[in-house]
């Protein structure tokens, strides 16, 4: 095999386990959403999004990373804000 198809089996590899970590974090979103509910607590709050970001460590692509959490939380309100 030559580099490049070594590399991205790597990146496959990580891939199907950020598919995997992503739909459990999106299914405990929703379970959130019925938690929020039934204590009547709204659905954004800035101060979770910020202790989150802040824990982020301080590594070479830490923007990066930062904006991916930025599209997760946005994702997590939409699932907390879908009626079902």
């Amino acid at each position: 095999m030559d580099d490049l198809t070594i590399l991205r089996e790597k990146i496959d590899q990580l891939d199907d386990q950020l598919f995997d970590l992503l739909e459990q974090r999106f299914a405990l979103s929703n379970q959130v959403k019925h938690v929020k509910q039934h204590a009547n607590i709204n659905i954004f709050d800035s101060s979770r999004e910020n202790k989150i970001i802040h824990r982020i460590p301080n590594l070479s692509y830490q923007k990066e990373i930062q904006e991916i959490y930025q599209t997760i939380f946005r994702l997590s309100k939409a699932i907390q804000e879908k009626k079902n």
